[in-house]
């Protein structure tokens, strides 16, 4: 008998402590997800437009610190030129934050980086190999069909996805 009032009182003591304190950590959850949702979603808002030729291409950013200070940078004008049938190439004024040590990434059909031992921007319309000294700054999400067109002058601004219009 002494066994079952021991096991109730227990009980009592811990449907109280989890009545009264689930709920404020669920709360505390919430308050981090909500602040965790609201940074991720201004850093996915970073987006940017290439306009040439009556084209557009639009570009999704990536989170680091290479691509953020390029988007405070723009807007801008670039004149982009084909370099080794692979890419879209053209040179920064200033160079970008770059990692400590060694980087490197192996970039892919679509993908916008900085070349930092150029100083250069770079749009790949092919995939390519590891190279050491690339960034990854974005990924084109519309317009791809457009880069092997891109030549000359383009103005690189800031963007909105509802702001794309498609000028083919």
């Amino acid at each position: 008998m002494k066994n079952i009032g021991t096991a109730l009182i227990t009980l009592g003591i811990l449907s109280s402590l989890f009545f009264f304190i689930l709920p404020f950590g669920q709360r505390e959850l919430s308050s981090n997800m909500e602040e965790e949702s609201q940074i991720l979603s201004e850093d996915l808002g970073k987006k940017i437009r290439l306009e040439f030729a009556d084209k557009e291409i639009l570009i999704f950013l990536e989170n680091n610190n290479s691509a953020k200070a390029f988007y405070d940078s723009l807007p801008l004008e670039f004149e982009f030129k084909d370099y080794a049938h692979t890419e879209k190439v053209t040179d920064l004024l200033e160079p970008l934050p770059k990692p400590k040590g060694d980087f490197g990434y192996d970039p892919n059909l679509g993908d916008f980086a900085y070349y930092a031992p150029w100083d250069g921007l770079v749009l790949y319309y092919k995939d390519f190999r590891y190279s050491t000294g690339i960034i990854k700054l974005g990924e084109i999400v519309e317009g791809l069909d457009n880069l092997t067109d891109m030549e000359g002058l383009v103005l690189v601004s800031k963007a909105t996805v509802s702001g794309l219009q498609n000028k083919n």
